[in-house]
């Protein structure tokens, strides 16, 4: 059984090859190209895909630029599947790409009195970097009140030091767990805001942002689990 692989860092890639000859796995490089050509009003990319088979235009259900490379992964897979008689059609590779659902990763809900708020799981340095990058490429121009908590064992300064300068607002948050940090414990750089819980956390945050802002909660998959909870 082949194995399909994305473009990669060294270091993932050196894990993903050895295994793959640890099993004797053919490795295929992906071969789908991509162009994000817009955005909805939402914020998810729209990307033409040039496949073997034709060009197909979609408007990914997931947003982030990286959600591009992942669906290209995809098709690489059902271009692989293809070849040995598998057969997809066009219109249920495109209903794939817009209806996959993924709570909690840049995942835009509306809270009370219709504000924004997205949601997402980034719990550390990587993670952190592709929101901050999302934020940074789409919403720059647009208030950001960030809600943050985490839990103890994940590398916060590092997670602070990049997520919280690019925000107007943050408001440190306890979570539900007993692994978690007191919003007291965690350090800042900056003025802050800290409360004991989330529901705090959003009450406090749709006083202090605008109606034209964004909430960003963030920091935590625990955090996000509760924030989904509470916004339905």
């Amino acid at each position: 059984m082949p194995v399909v692989v994305a473009p990669q860092e060294d270091d993932a890639r050196e894990v993903i090859l050895a295994r793959a000859a640890q099993v004797g796995a053919p490795v295929v490089e992906g071969r789908i190209n991509a162009e994000t050509i817009g955005l909805t009003s939402d914020l998810r990319p729209r990307v033409a895909f040039q496949t073997p088979s034709g060009q197909l235009t979609a408007e990914l259900a997931l947003r982030g630029d990286h959600q591009r490379l992942n669906a290209t992964t995809a098709l690489s897979i059902i271009d692989l599947l293809s070849g040995r008689g598998g057969v997809v059609g066009a219109d249920a590779i495109i209903a794939g790409l817009e209806r996959t659902i993924w709570p909690g990763r840049l995942d835009l809900r509306t809270g009370p009195g219709g504000l924004q708020i997205l949601i997402d799981g980034a719990h550390n340095p990587p993670g952190i970097e592709v929101l901050r990058r999302f934020l940074l490429a789409n919403c720059a121009d647009r208030p950001l009140t960030l809600i943050f908590g985490a839990m103890r064992d994940k590398n916060v300064t590092a997670i602070t030091e990049r997520i919280f300068p690019i925000f107007a607002k943050v408001i440190l948050t306890g979570i539900d767990s007993p692994r978690a940090l007191n919003p007291a414990e965690i350090v800042a750089t900056r003025a802050v805001e800290r409360v004991a819980s989330l529901p705090e956390a959003l009450e406090l945050a749709s006083r202090l942002t605008p109606s034209d802002g964004l909430v960003v909660v963030a920091g935590s998959l625990y955090l996000a689990g509760e924030a989904i909870a509470l916004l339905g």
